[in-house]
């Protein structure tokens, strides 16, 4: 019996909280491909905890260590688009000390007990959001498919070898009223520049240069 890790026909879908990973795992599911959010299906996962490579997860199914797998993807959503979802998002204690727990676990550090990071959420996001998908591209995803970008829908078809189609009845796990709607992005001016310098690269390197300028412009 052929590995999972060494299948051809098993995708791993990693990412952030509130950043499309059920929404992808939903429109791969169109191409008649058992890829699942959160569980493992016959075909593969999408699950934002994957990127722990832990054996037990906060929320479902989890594949251990990586190492091995074939097809392994990233699942992205632009971060300035992301950051009034992730606000909310860090407010659930069970995902957000998780997340940290890893990080920890993986870096020997833990920013969140930091007071200035702790005390202001837009920070806490931008944190957030920054070292969990610094942590996921570590994996060499063979390919980021963004869902905000209509146009990659073409390139996740090649990449799981069906084709995918996108309609307004692709279920989406948004929350539409857990947001934060007061966030502009001015008020990124009052973060350290530290953190909006890897922010600002982060953007660039998923492929949101539109992000990566915006969030440039407001460094100090």
């Amino acid at each position: 019996m052929t590995l999972i890790q060494e299948r051809s026909d098993f995708f791993v879908g990693l990412g952030h909280p509130r950043c499309g990973t059920g929404f992808t795992a939903s429109l791969i599911q169109t191409g008649d491909i058992d890829v699942r959010h959160e569980r493992v299906g016959k075909n593969g996962i999408v699950s934002w905890m994957l990127a722990g490579e832990r054996y037990q997860n906060p929320y479902y199914d989890a594949l251990g260590k990586l190492e091995g797998f074939r097809n392994i993807f990233c699942v992205a959503r632009s971060p300035l688009a992301a950051i009034p979802s992730i606000i909310p998002e860090n407010a659930v204690r069970r995902s957000f000390r998780w997340r940290m727990q890893v990080l920890r676990d993986r870096t020997g550090k833990n920013p969140m007990r930091d007071p200035a990071v702790r005390r202001n959420p837009l920070l806490c996001a931008v944190v957030s959001y920054t070292l969990w998908f610094e942590l996921s591209l570590r994996f060499d995803p063979r390919i980021i498919y963004r869902v905000d970008v209509p146009a990659d829908d073409a390139v996740l078809s090649r990449f799981i070898g069906q084709t995918i189609t996108r309609s307004d009845g692709t279920e989406r796990n948004s929350r539409p009223k857990v947001r934060y709607t007061d966030f502009a992005p001015d008020m990124l001016a009052e973060l350290p520049s530290h953190w909006l310098r890897r922010f600002s690269s982060l953007a660039g390197e998923l492929g949101y240069p539109e992000d990566a300028k915006l969030i440039e412009a407001h460094i100090a």
